[in-house]
């Protein structure tokens, strides 16, 4: 998600998107709907304790995800996939 809308922020002119990981900040500055915000949050969230490891404590096995909560965590990235996927495609 994060590359994703970096790229949309550099196809929209940006030289340099931001050195940043917040799906959240990172999705209004690509321009994307006020509906994907809530959900980006909680991806948000979760995104950087599942790529960044280190930054989890101890006492949090398995970052405190089930397999419903992936699978929620998955259609939400699929949902801003498919909104990154069409402004491209409309994006001149």
């Amino acid at each position: 998600m994060e590359k994703a809308f970096k790229a949309i922020l550099v196809r929209k002119g940006e030289e340099s998107p931001p050195r940043i990981h917040d799906l959240v900040v990172l999705a209004r500055r690509a321009g994307a709907p006020t509906t994907l915000e809530r959900d980006l949050t909680e991806l948000s969230r979760v995104y950087v304790v599942t790529r960044y490891p280190d930054v989890v404590l101890e006492r949090e096995p398995a970052y405190g995800i089930d397999q419903a909560m992936a699978e929620h965590y998955l259609q939400v990235a699929e949902g801003a996939l498919a909104w990154v996927r069409q402004e491209w495609s409309t994006e001149s």
